[in-house]
């Protein structure tokens, strides 16, 4: 039969479940459709008591994530690829340099969001390349709190556009 690679989780393996990885995604998906694999970044690795090996990623382009982007390959204890979870989105090119200020599209939220007088913190702003639709957009992730024990906590997140201030 054949001998297993993965079995105890140690870092070598852990390594080689990366390299395998990215080399399956490499195969599978072309740059032009869904950006540089070498951009994207581990999000979870691990070997389960099965000694499968289960790689997770994050796809980005460049430094920015990709809104609901990512891909898990998933590798018998032999080292063959078992499966692979896709949720890879293709990206258009893109800018990934936003024109807008963080604060600014802080701003743009909170005149959205009418509760955004109550919030009990300040809002957090981060950039996203966001698929709505038909195209790619580099936006910020306009993430809000309100948690004070009322039954209107509540913690709505807004996309805005980084080039041009629009709600997505």
């Amino acid at each position: 039969g054949h001998v297993a690679v993965f079995g105890t989780g140690n870092e070598v393996e852990l390594k080689l479940a990366v390299s395998k990885s990215l080399d399956v995604i490499r195969e599978r998906f072309p740059r032009e459709l869904v950006g540089n694999v070498d951009d994207f970044v581990v999000k979870s690795n691990e070997i389960d008591s099965q000694g499968y090996a289960h790689t997770k990623f994050q796809q980005r382009i460049g430094t920015v994530p990709v809104w609901e982007g990512e891909v898990i390959v998933h590798h018998k204890p032999d080292g063959e690829l078992f499966a692979l979870t896709d949720s890879l989105r293709p990206i258009d090119p893109i800018d990934t340099f936003p024109t807008l200020k963080q604060s600014d599209a802080v701003k743009i939220a909170k005149k959205i969001y009418a509760g955004s007088r109550h919030l009990t913190e300040p809002p957090v702003a981060d950039l996203w390349i966001y698929h709505g639709g038909e195209a790619s957009r580099l936006a910020f992730r306009v993430s809000m709190k309100r948690i004070d024990g009322t039954h209107e906590t509540t913690m709505p997140v807004i996309f805005i556009d980084a080039h041009t201030g629009e709600k997505l």
